[in-house]
């Protein structure tokens, strides 16, 4: 009741209605999986960044891979960049080039991401690509996020330590980090943020200065590129410590668009990455709405947008009928509830068309739309470049414990 309330609040007076909406999107929505629709914003961007409105379900990650299988035959996209840590995701990387012949999922991808059957098989097509027909142009995968998604930046300090073997300037600075690195691990980053805070004055400053003092000596002792990376994934993750996950500078998203931005310095000139994350790390615009505290994050998507132009594509998921976490029905005046009345199947929108004033009044008008549980507000617009829509999803199907 509340956060329906505050969507009332944040939605404007005279929102336009849906109608002008409704009728354009009829006239130019094509089948889910009518790829080449998607052609002209695709066709020049450098990252692609492929969005899902709710974790951890199987209608969008099946989506997801679908595409994902026509822009790599199609599109020269020869990296994967994922909402996962960049360390950990480094032997996932091995195992789909087949530099190694089995992979732990569960803990190249922790969060309970590893075990999502539909990941798993993306991991088994690209390995197949890439040892089969796709030769000459085989994908990478890489975490674009801290490690263990914010919760400990101890797997960063594990694969540096085995980069810089013998370098007792380095190894000297991360047996100063490691003890407290330790200390506030956590499964999650709450868990960890809660620990740091926990932590004396002195000890968090230390920390600053340790985390810096590591870029330093890495950076001049060491010329490889990973290590350089791991280092500043340590000194990422305690800014974000730091300053706090809600930090209106979106310290997290900081990270993940800077990482996405070095693979994107790894893949030759006319070569793509594809960066999976929720819409609120994909959208062009700033994240806010109910679920969040008040104020607007700057995230992963907006930097990508800064840095690359038109050279930038964002790709939004959504979906109609019952919340698949809480069973509600969509919002009423949500973008989820007016992608209900254009069609009762499965279909993908361009957004970046040519549109009547109306429409460009309605897309440019903020809404709320599906996020987790809640929802969060955009103009819809300005924010994606396409948008996927499904009338009906389902949870992620999960591979037992081995």
């Amino acid at each position: 009741m509340f956060a329906t309330l505050l969507l009332l609040l944040a939605a404007p007076l005279s929102a336009p209605s849906d109608d002008a909406f409704v009728t354009w999107a009829r006239g130019r929505m094509a089948p889910i999986d009518s790829f080449r629709s998607l052609d002209r914003v695709v066709a020049n961007a450098r990252v692609i960044g492929v969005g899902e409105s709710v974790h951890e379900v199987d209608t969008f990650l099946t989506f997801r891979l679908q595409l994902l299988q026509d822009l790599v035959r199609r599109h020269r996209v020869t990296a994967l960049a994922l909402e996962s840590g960049l360390p950990e995701a480094m032997a996932l990387d091995d195992y789909v080039h087949g530099r190694t012949s089995t992979v732990d999922y569960n803990a190249t991808l922790p969060g309970g991401f590893g075990s999502l059957a539909e990941i798993r098989h993306t991991m088994e097509w690209i390995r197949a690509w890439n040892l089969g027909e796709g030769k000459r142009h085989p994908v990478s995968v890489y975490g674009a996020d801290l490690p263990n998604r914010s919760g400990s930046m101890v797997p960063a300090l594990d694969r540096l330590e085995e980069f810089t073997r013998g370098i007792a300037e380095v190894k000297a600075v991360i047996d100063d980090i490691r003890p407290v690195a330790t200390q506030i691990s956590g499964g999650w980053w709450r868990a960890a943020s809660q620990k740091y805070d926990a932590l004396p004055a002195d000890a968090k400053a230390k920390l600053a200065s340790d985390a810096a003092l590591l870029v330093e000596r890495v950076n001049r002792h060491v010329q490889n590129d990973w290590a350089r990376r791991l280092a500043l994934v340590v000194q990422q993750n305690e800014t974000m410590l730091r300053l706090g996950a809600f930090a209106s500078s979106g310290p997290r998203d900081q990270a993940m668009a800077d990482n996405t931005l070095w693979i994107l310095g790894r893949v030759a000139p006319r070569e793509k990455v594809v960066y999976w994350a929720h819409n609120a790390h994909v959208q062009r615009v700033p994240v806010k709405g109910p679920p969040l505290p008040p104020g607007s994050f700057t995230n992963a998507g907006m930097r990508f947008a800064a840095a690359l132009g038109d050279r930038y594509c964002a790709i939004a998921t959504a979906y109609g009928g019952p919340s698949i976490d809480n069973s509600t029905a969509t919002e009423s005046g949500s973008v989820d509830a007016a992608l209900e009345k254009v069609a009762t199947k499965p279909f993908l929108l361009m957004l970046s068309a040519k549109r009547p004033a109306a429409v460009n009044a309605w897309m440019s008008a903020e809404r709320p739309i599906r996020f987790q549980t809640g929802y969060l507000i955009v103009p819809l617009g300005d924010a994606f470049d396409a948008i996927a829509y499904f009338d009906r999803v389902v949870k992620a199907a999960r591979v037992k414990a081995e």
